[in-house]
């Protein structure tokens, strides 16, 4: 008889997902008191501003990632050996992209049809980091599937959430450069575990950076904007699994910048 397989625990999905509905809400009810600081830099004046936003948000994430270190580790095929971090990166990244989207949008219908998407795009997020734990699972590979889509989805709305609220460079660029630094680090090990992984990711990062500063100085709204940035990691990603792989072929090349270029024309219908 076939042994059943492990399902993650759904009381702690419900509550991980609940979190982070709550801490949109108390992003819109609690007002904390505002840091505020000028610093000079080489001539130029940083402004920093802590609001309450800002640090609800962030304890929602670090909750989050506890939970989902939680919910991971109970599974029985999770190894008791070593550290592991990679499943915590996901979920993370999730609650930041999606508090960001959600504190913009205007009380009204917008908001709360986005609740519950957020709360659904979250549970996904955290079943599949829990069957992918086990390789030999049969629903591995269409949860890691699964998760490399959740994770450029989730890029993509975090960027647009620092870009629709105008960013300076200054933040606005290291912040590409850490999204996608370590989302690609997360997508790899999703695939397979290169030596260079680290180098391969912050290859990938750097590059989206370098273009994310040449975009902070066009006029493009902030959803192409950020689906640009999110396509190039894509493919940066891609072309690093295939090098690591030694896929990376003529026709492979090919056809990524095919892509690359239906993409472009994509971005200059929004830039109109």
């Amino acid at each position: 008889m076939t042994a059943e397989l492990p399902q993650p625990d759904r009381d702690r999905l419900s509550a991980l997902a609940a979190l982070l509905l709550l801490a949109v809400t108390l992003v819109r009810v609690v007002t904390l008191p505002e840091l505020a600081a000028r610093l000079e830099i080489l001539g130029l004046v940083v402004s920093l501003r802590l609001s309450s936003e800002t640090v609800l948000l962030t304890l929602a994430s670090a909750v989050t990632i506890t939970g989902s270190d939680w919910l991971v580790r109970s599974h029985p095929r999770f190894p008791t050996q070593g550290r592991r971090v990679d499943h915590l990166i996901l979920p993370g990244l999730a609650t930041l992209a999606l508090g960001l989207v959600l504190t913009s949008f205007p009380k009204g219908t917008a908001l709360w049809i986005g609740l519950p998407i957020a709360a659904a795009v979250l549970v996904a997020v955290l079943v599949g980091e829990f069957l992918v734990v086990d390789p030999d699972d049969p629903r591995a590979e269409t949860a890691a599937l699964g998760l490399r889509a959740m994770g450029f989805v989730v890029l993509t709305l975090g960027l647009t959430g620092i870009l629709g609220r105008e960013t300076r460079a200054v933040f606005a660029i290291p912040s590409v450069a850490i999204g996608a630094t370590i989302l690609a680090w997360r997508l790899l090990r999703l695939r397979f575990d290169p030596p260079a992984r680290w180098q391969h990711a912050l290859a990938a990062g750097a590059v989206a950076a370098e273009v994310a500063w040449a975009l902070h100085y066009w006029p493009l709204p902030p959803l192409p904007a950020a689906l640009a940035l999110t396509l190039l990691t894509y493919l940066a990603v891609g072309l690093m699994d295939a090098h690591a792989q030694g896929r990376l072929r003529l026709s492979v090349a090919i056809e990524y910048a095919a892509f690359a270029a239906v993409c472009f024309v994509v971005v200059l219908f929004f830039a109109r």
